[in-house]
């Protein structure tokens, strides 16, 4: 199911002009912006870019890609820098985006509806990581997902052998976490996109984060 959100995702290169201050703000780790209903996440990547993501909630049929034209990236800047959208946010913000090297993609956010986690098992086939519980990414745990999934299968086989018996073993424990992290996800994307951050501040300080509580034990 689509989520309602999407996002926009662009990158500044280190051969911009604007690279500094981007580094300025973001140093070596990534910098959450959230208000007005809108969620940008720049993050420093490995080769040292910044990768950008620009959030936003709209319907499923939203016309980014026909009003602005992605390839198009200052008709896209533009669309983007509307007041409806970033327009409001502070100049050093807008600017990230004004001075974003492109290109410009959209990335949808859908979901499995967490009711729906409970397929037959079928002979000779299972899913582990983001492909059993596919979700939007706002708690972080897609490798750890995957590293858990991983292991209790291995432990399964371990204990089975390479039988229907593992696979429906491991499926038992996978639906439930699956759910969780569905769940988790969703609870968490709807903090990031609110009006401000005053949720997120206060759920993060009660020690009960919806973030990163992977169990991989």
């Amino acid at each position: 199911m689509y989520s309602g959100k999407l996002y926009i995702t662009t990158k500044i290169l280190p051969s911009n002009p604007f690279y500094a201050k981007m580094e300025s703000l973001c140093r070596m780790g990534a910098m959450i912006v959230m208000g007005k209903g809108k969620h940008m996440f720049n993050s420093r990547q490995g080769d040292g870019h910044y990768r950008v993501d620009i959030g936003i909630k709209a319907p499923a049929d939203f016309a980014f890609p026909k009003a602005a034209g992605l390839s198009d990236h200052d008709a896209a800047k533009k669309f983007l820098l509307q007041e409806d959208w970033y327009g409001s946010y502070a100049p050093e913000l807008q600017d990230i985006i004004k001075y974003s090297d492109g290109p410009f993609r959209p990335w949808i956010m859908y979901y499995m509806p967490t009711e729906r986690l409970n397929w037959a098992s079928v002979p000779g086939v299972t899913l582990i990581g983001d492909a059993a519980h596919v979700t939007t990414p706002f708690v972080g745990d897609g490798a750890n997902c995957a590293m858990r999934d991983s292991v209790i299968l291995a432990g399964k086989i371990k204990e089975f052998g390479l039988t229907q018996e593992a696979v429906d073993e491991y499926e038992k424990e996978m639906f439930p976490y699956a759910i969780d992290v569905i769940s988790r996800s969703l609870q968490s994307g709807e903090m990031f996109f609110e009006d401000s951050p005053a949720t997120f501040v206060d759920v993060m300080q009660s020690g009960k984060a919806l973030i990163g509580t992977t169990d991989l034990v």
